[in-house]
């Protein structure tokens, strides 16, 4: 962190940072933002359902911010944060432009910029952006699973051939990882009903948070409707999911159930164990997924 820090605050440089998750990156941004005199800073959030959580921790730490959208394009807040579709639009473009013309635009962070591999978005964005390299801006990058391929594919997709690169160790020894095999999937998700249960019965913490993510819509839906818990992915309308993830961080539901919709980003104390129902899509997505657990280096475990 304090290495990220100083170069951030002492370079006009573009910085790759690579650390595991629960690190603490987004201090790297977060508090040069709020000890600049004036300046704003653009953060590319990847998860439009993540925006109002982004929102309450710049509340707490008594940050300016602000979300662009079409209704709000002229921000000129401290932080600035934008989804990847608003991110590609010629309004949002001409608006950064603009601050930058105006000398007030100190960084652009980019955040989980491991998804330009999956979400094409993502990679949209990354076409859209380019001309802000030109004009000097520097580009904070940042991610938990960059894997040596993967980051010359990051740094290509932006056209960064100068950057600066920060790569602590991602391993998280405060996870114990545990893989459960069943002869059926039927059998498993018995399994896994009867551990989340367990788990529900057996706590008795308020700060207390699980998550469960499984590969189908249908799989999230009826696992969600047998623990009575709320269900989060791509198919529940917008407002949907809002009241889904507030109620699982204010602690009115203690588990989520979810697909990897929700698989990075989440910054939530309290996490201890994360359930996995089937195979993760990938080892970089079981990474991200299963480190959402052990915030603060309190013990966890993860279980496929």
């Amino acid at each position: 962190q304090a290495e990220a820090i100083e170069f951030v605050l002492a370079h006009e440089r573009h910085l790759l940072l690579v650390g595991p998750t629960a690190m603490g990156k987004t201090l790297a941004y977060m508090l040069p933002a709020a000890n600049r005199d004036h300046g704003i800073t653009c953060v590319l959030l990847p998860l439009s359902a993540l925006h109002t959580d982004f929102d309450r921790r710049c509340t707490d730490l008594k940050i300016e911010s602000s979300r662009w959208t079409p209704q709000n394009d002229r921000p000129r807040t401290k932080i600035i944060y934008v989804s990847p579709e608003h991110a590609q639009t010629k309004r949002f473009n001409d608006h950064v432009f603009e601050l930058h013309r105006l000398g007030l635009l100190k960084q652009f962070v980019i955040d989980e910029v491991h998804l330009v591999k999956s979400h094409s978005d993502f990679r949209f964005c990354f076409s859209a952006l380019k001309p802000l390299l030109s004009c000097g801006v520097p580009f904070l990058l940042m991610t938990a699973t960059c894997p040596l391929p993967l980051r010359s594919e990051i740094l290509g997709a932006l056209g960064i051939s100068d950057c600066h690169i920060i790569h602590a160790p991602t391993d998280r020894p405060e996870i114990s990882y545990r893989v459960d095999i069943s002869p059926t999937l039927d059998e498993a998700k018995e399994k896994l009903v009867v551990a989340v249960e367990d788990r529900l019965a057996k706590t008795k913490s308020t700060s207390f948070r699980g998550l469960v993510y499984c590969r189908s819509k249908k799989d999230v839906d009826e696992i969600a409707e047998r623990l009575g818990c709320d269900a989060f992915h791509a198919g529940r309308p917008v407002e949907e999911r809002k009241a889904s993830f507030q109620n699982w961080v204010n602690g009115k539901k203690k588990f989520i159930i979810c697909s990897s919709l929700l698989g990075c980003g989440i910054d939530i104390e309290g996490v201890a164990v994360v359930f996995h129902f089937g195979t993760p899509w990938s080892i970089l997505d079981f990474a991200q997924e299963s480190g959402r657990a052990g915030r603060g280096g309190k013990a966890s475990i993860s279980v496929v």
